[in-house]
């Protein structure tokens, strides 16, 4: 592809992502970088001061964005464990495996079998019918490249910079991007949830093998 239009790619996407951190009503983000949308129970002087001011803030949140940083809550194993592999080994034995906790629909998708990521690209391909370039290159299927970064996340013990690895080399927040688009379009649209719904049964199917 064409070196500029893939510098346009990505200034579209980020400036797509700070829109959508800028404008996100929960996030306390605004009040940092506009005085105006500031609340009262958020005390931002600390932060703002350590990094110099509201332009500095934004700034530093923009630079992520269009570069790429490392996410601290990557690090987070099973979306609950922050530890290394023993930790969380010795985590899941003994307070998940031999314990109540794994009777709970959360806990019972960490001692279930990992899927290796070929296979679900191959699987969710061959289940929607189309090829797995589609779902490896960024300009590729959207829909389908949403259920892949959904289900890798689910299946395959992946974070999400490594799946973003797998679909053509984006970012952890594309990726992030990508599943809340697919749970937003499986909640709207008949026809994406029973994509998805066919695809995570397939995958499934494969752990039972």
């Amino acid at each position: 592809m064409n070196p500029a239009r893939v510098e346009e790619i990505k200034k579209r996407a980020y400036k797509e992502r700070w829109e959508h951190v800028r404008m996100y009503q929960w996030s306390s983000l605004p009040g940092y970088v506009d005085e105006e949308r500031s609340v009262d129970f958020v005390y931002y002087a600390m932060i703002l001061g350590m990094v110099g001011g509201r332009g500095a803030y934004q700034r530093f949140v923009v630079d992520g964005l269009r570069e790429g940083i490392n996410d601290l809550y990557e690090d987070v194993q099973h979306q609950i464990i922050l530890g290394d592999n023993d930790f969380t080994t010795r985590v899941k034995r003994e307070y998940i495996e031999d314990g109540s906790l794994g009777e709970q629909p959360m806990y019972r998708g960490m001692v279930k079998e990992v899927v290796e990521p070929e296979v679900v690209i191959a699987g969710v391909a061959k289940v929607l019918g189309i090829e797995k370039q589609r779902l490896t290159l960024r300009l590729g299927d959207g829909v389908g490249r949403g259920i892949v970064a959904e289900i890798l996340y689910r299946y395959s013990d992946l974070r999400q910079w490594e799946i973003g690895k797998l679909l053509g080399g984006i970012d952890y927040s594309s990726v992030s991007m990508s599943r809340r688009r697919l749970r937003i379009k499986i909640a709207d649209d008949k026809a994406v949830r029973d994509k998805y719904k066919r695809a995570e049964k397939y995958i499934e199917s494969l752990c039972k093998d």
